[in-house]
């Protein structure tokens, strides 16, 4: 996406405690101190951190994770988040929410062909499959959690990551 680095660059600066990505660590300080958002070595230093993401699922949404991360903290910019925020957390709690949809049977929007392969819409794999419009609603509520701390009821509220 454009600017992702610099977005990364920016949400470190939201995040004192820096960000987890699985057992790695991109910490807020040194990295913003020794680093410009702009610089190849700080584009390396984040690109490290990828690499333990083998399936290209998992990676594009964790590069969609930290989009839609970038784009909440820079429209709420009162918002800082004092812990070590763990991507795959927010992952996990995107995924959950969509299970919790799909059991009380909302409906989602696949990018499904025509005709249904039989495939499982369940878990991780029926989160990968669904809508870009879809899967980034689920993962803005789950960033809106984790930093705010408490869970946000969809049916109580219009609102919607724009």
């Amino acid at each position: 996406p454009d600017n992702f680095y610099s977005s990364i660059w920016q949400i470190l600066n939201k995040c004192p405690g820096g960000l987890r990505f699985g057992n790695q660590v991109l910490p807020q300080f040194p990295t913003v101190k020794l680093h410009e958002s702009h610089e190849l070595s700080f584009y390396h230093l984040v690109e490290h951190n990828f690499y333990q993401y083998q399936d290209a699922c998992q990676r594009h949404l964790i590069i969609r994770i930290l989009t839609i991360l970038a784009i909440v903290l820079k429209r709420n910019p009162e918002i800082q988040y004092k812990a070590e925020l763990h991507i795959e957390n927010i992952m996990n709690s995107a995924v959950d929410l969509y299970g919790r949809d799909l059991a009380h049977g909302v409906a989602c929007d696949f990018h499904d062909e025509p005709h249904h392969t039989g495939k499982s819409k369940d878990g991780k794999e029926g989160f990968y499959r669904l809508s870009r419009r879809a899967s980034d609603s689920y993962i803005g509520r789950a960033i809106v959690n984790i930093l705010l701390g408490g869970e946000i009821d969809h049916e109580d509220s219009n609102c919607k990551i724009q």
